[in-house]
């Protein structure tokens, strides 16, 4: 009886996990579901994501997002998915000191924390 009755909640979970939706947004194209925002900058379309940048690690400031909108279509835009994070026009995107990266990545700062931003696709 103790089996059974493990053995049906085991199910239970893993079908309740397997059909839980998880919302994925299309940017430009493709998928990004664990991004917070994205912007664009210098013709291509950034995510940032969750994880953290260290202040060592960031270069100059080489831009800003100039508006949040609900669609990215030029340069300056951005476009935010996760509420927690608090991107407003004005935010500074900066150089990140890695040479190793095939994709282009960048930082920005909210709230004196540096977040990592990663190529997505082009703007256009």
């Amino acid at each position: 009886m103790r089996f059974l009755k493990a053995a049906f909640i085991l199910i239970f979970v893993t079908l309740l996990v397997a059909c839980s939706g998880t919302e994925e947004r299309v940017i430009a194209g493709t998928t990004a579901s664990e991004s917070k925002a994205a912007f664009a900058f210098e013709d291509i379309i950034y995510t940032i994501e969750r994880g953290k940048i260290l202040v060592k690690n960031v270069g100059e400031e080489i831009g800003e997002i100039e508006s949040i909108t609900d669609k990215i279509t030029v340069n300056g835009e951005a476009v935010i998915f996760d509420s927690s994070i608090k991107l407003e026009a004005g935010t500074k995107i900066y150089k990140i000191r890695e040479t190793d990266r095939s994709n282009p990545v960048v930082a920005v700062k909210i709230d004196d924390t540096y977040y990592g931003a990663i190529f997505t696709s082009n703007l256009n």
